[in-house]
């Protein structure tokens, strides 16, 4: 948008000034009674006045907040790094060699709705593998939302937060988060009829294919991101 704002305004610039005419862009050639030099005229005001009121204040607040994005958007690629060892089966770290081959192997060894994570606790509790994948994408959509809603960083930077919120590893733990395996109660609208037990069986193989199919779309962001946030970390020194 900026952009297209800049062109008009250049080109306006060409047209409304008396300067020489290179052969063959006569069309440059203003008349000052015309409405078009009126149109150019008004569109160098426009731009001015967007320049100092929004560009300006826009370009000071990105300064003021680039520290506090970069450490929003450094959690953002730490917490996918432990989503992609929970589902390896590592311990989570800055280091860790990421592979969709390890990730089928290893799925393919458990069910991730009962194994348990080895390395996260929440409440005195271990969580399994598909509760600490989850705890963390969620952690993941909360810090994208914050990171929105405050304007820390650039539209370049929120566009690819935005791939991630919208990225299809998280709809398929949002889907599997909500047909969890397992007992559950139906409770009859007759009272007098009370409750009775049901059981919610997954096919544990169509969960993992969900997931093997999400990893490159993952994986890719997550590179962006990282690359991203170090190109930032420079710009902050």
């Amino acid at each position: 948008m900026d952009f297209v704002l800049m062109f008009l305004c250049f080109v306006s610039i060409i047209y409304c000034c008396d300067i020489p005419v290179i052969k063959g862009f006569e069309v440059f050639v203003n008349n000052h009674d015309s409405m078009l030099y009126g149109v150019g005229l008004s569109v160098i005001a426009a731009y001015i006045f967007y320049f100092f009121q929004v560009i300006i204040p826009r370009f000071l607040r990105f300064r003021r907040t680039r520290s506090i994005g970069y450490t929003k958007l450094y959690e953002v690629e730490k917490s996918m790094i432990k989503v992609f060892s929970f589902l390896q089966g590592e311990i989570p770290n800055l280091g860790i060699m990421i592979s969709q081959e390890f990730i089928k192997k290893y799925l393919e060894k458990i069910n991730i709705f009962y194994e348990k994570s080895r390395y996260e606790i929440q409440n005195h509790r271990e969580l399994s593998v598909f509760e600490a994948i989850v705890y963390y994408d969620n952690k993941i959509i909360s810090l994208i939302d914050e990171i929105l809603s405050m304007q820390y960083l650039e539209n370049k930077y929120e566009k690819i937060l935005l791939k991630l919120k919208n990225s299809r590893l998280h709809s398929v733990f949002e889907q599997w988060a909500m047909n969890l395996p397992g007992e559950y109660e139906h409770y009859n609208i007759d009272s007098n009829k009370g409750t009775s037990t049901g059981y919610n069986w997954v096919n544990i193989k169509v969960v993992n294919e969900d997931i093997f199919s999400s990893i490159d779309e993952y994986f890719n962001i997550y590179n962006q991101i990282k690359k991203s946030r170090k190109k930032l970390s420079q710009r902050i020194i």
